[in-house]
């Protein structure tokens, strides 16, 4: 398969890393919503796209505006960014036989007159994990090629992120911890790339990018304090170098007007909400922030039901990581040492800390594990290689299985089973170093095929209301193994060819 002319090999490797991680997650895709984070989300997208409005009805979750309607109080940045998606369902309801649309939509789930599923517009809505995923994983690569690592080792560290971590089964939500993290990676690869380039247009698209976080998930704003770590010592310096206070004003002038800009997108979401400026439900939340941090940095930390390490099993390569990587970039390693520890903090305090039950595992710490995920490709590029490579797929296998277990089970129903809702005191069930704990069930459901949630499984077994459709099924699975085999077959091509020419 040739190469378009006017682009460059690697950039088609940019793009199939991330499209071979798409497709993977594709292929678990539940086609429904499974909690009131997504459906706050999904109602808001349907009022932009049918009314052109952020009012949505009064679901679990939604807030009473300045006006009296409902709104989300969630931000806005995901549901626009959604519209697409359920436009593509809009057209599939309009344009599919009967009997295809009654399969994308799926057995109608209605909880207190709220539909979960039964519409194409759901169906397609939740593509939206995947494709952003598949994006996050792109710039994930990108940025490994900026901090050196070789072509084998940034192809190999972003398929991993995408596929052994919990990265993975975030991709089957609705919920804005995938938007917040391509903002935050957009942000940080055009920073880096200022810090070697030194172009204000990169400064400037990295705060544009860096800033979106407003829009995507309010309390990702957590992350500035890490970027301010990267980008004021280097801003110091080139000030120092040039001595010259118009470059300098032009310097901030590019960092503080996308900023600037998007603010101000933010603030006229809230005035539109709830008639203020800053002041939102969000931020009301202040109050639930005095909660005992040892307890819940523990469990972030070593807790066997919610542990970072037992989630994304890799980051037990971190440490090492963050060693080899602090002599050539002792700035960058600040920065997620940062990150890392300010999101700690920061939900640790927060009496809702673990994320239940939207879904499972350390969901508030999903930007800390891009940021520990970054030495990756590099440390793979350094000394004893055949170890570091063995232990990094070792790792990723078992990261596999993990996230393998939680795409293809449904929480909610394995939780009230458990009866984990139902433990005294709250959250002791994560503590509890035992064979029910969120991962070991969900691998057992998987392995006793119960409680399985992937639209492909539903769509071959039926439902109610519904007839089995195996051989449909069967075809749609050959199409998908198809499509990873030609994408991996193509990058495998392109990588070679990289290699060749070098």
């Amino acid at each position: 398969m040739p190469t378009p002319a006017g682009s460059t090999p690697e950039r088609w490797i940019c793009l199939l890393v991330g499209l071979l991680v798409g497709l993977w997650l594709l292929g678990f895709c539940r086609g429904h919503l499974s909690g009131s984070d997504e459906l706050n989300v999904f109602e808001t997208t349907r009022a932009i796209t049918e009314r052109g409005s952020l009012a949505i009805p009064p679901v679990p979750n939604s807030r009473p505006g300045r006006d009296g309607r409902f709104y989300s109080p969630y931000a806005v940045g995901q549901p626009v960014a959604g519209v697409p998606f359920f436009a593509l369902g809009l057209a599939a309801d309009a344009l599919l036989p009967d009997s295809w649309r009654r399969a994308l939509a799926g057995e109608r789930l209605v909880r207190d007159v709220r539909t979960w599923s039964g519409e194409p517009v759901i169906f397609t809505s939740m593509l939206y994990g995947p494709v952003m995923t598949g994006l996050l994983v792109a710039l994930f690569f990108l940025i490994q090629r900026e901090l050196g690592a070789s072509l084998r080792s940034a192809i190999a560290a972003s398929l991993l992120l995408g596929t052994c971590t919990y990265v993975a089964p975030m991709s089957s939500y609705l919920l804005r911890h995938t938007s917040e993290g391509v903002t935050v990676l957009s942000g940080l690869y055009f920073l880096i790339r200022f810090e070697r380039s030194g172009a204000r247009r990169d400064l400037a698209a990295g705060s544009l990018c860096a800033s979106l976080t407003l829009l995507a998930r309010l309390p990702g704003v957590v992350v500035a304090l890490g970027f301010a770590v990267f980008l004021l010592p280097l801003l110091h310096a080139r000030w120092r170098a040039s001595r010259d206070p118009r470059a300098a004003l032009r310097d901030l002038l590019a960092a503080l007007a996308p900023a600037a800009v998007v603010l101000s997108l933010h603030m006229a979401s809230n005035a539109v909400r709830w008639g203020t400026l800053l002041a939102s439900p969000m931020l009301d939340e202040d109050s639930r922030f005095p909660y005992p941090i040892w307890l819940s940095a523990w469990g972030f930390l070593l807790s066997p039901g919610a542990s970072i390490f037992v989630y994304s099993p890799l980051l037990l390569l971190a440490p090492a990581g963050l060693r080899a990587l602090a002599q050539p970039r002792p700035r960058l390693v600040a920065t997620i040492l940062t990150v890392f520890a300010s999101f700690l903090v920061f939900f640790s305090l927060y009496d809702g800390w673990t994320g239940l039950w939207a879904a499972p595992g350390p969901r508030y710490l999903f930007i800390p594990l891009l940021f520990l995920m970054l030495p990756l490709g590099p440390w793979l590029d350094g000394g004893r290689a055949g170890r570091r490579w063995g232990g990094a797929l070792a790792l990723g296998a078992f990261g596999l299985i993990v996230q393998v277990a939680l795409l293809s089970t449904h929480f909610g129903t394995i939780a009230n089973e458990m009866g984990w809702p139902d433990y005294k005191p709250k959250w002791s069930f994560l503590f509890i170093p035992d064979a029910n704990g969120p991962v070991p069930a969900a691998l057992r459901a998987l392995l006793s095929g119960r409680h399985l949630d992937v639209w492909l499984v539903r769509l071959a077994s039926g439902w109610p209301g519904s007839e089995a459709h195996p051989g449909a099924a069967a075809v749609l699975a050959c199409f998908w193994l198809l499509a990873l085999a030609l994408c991996a077959a193509w990058l495998r091509r392109l990588y070679r060819r990289s290699v060749a020419s070098a």
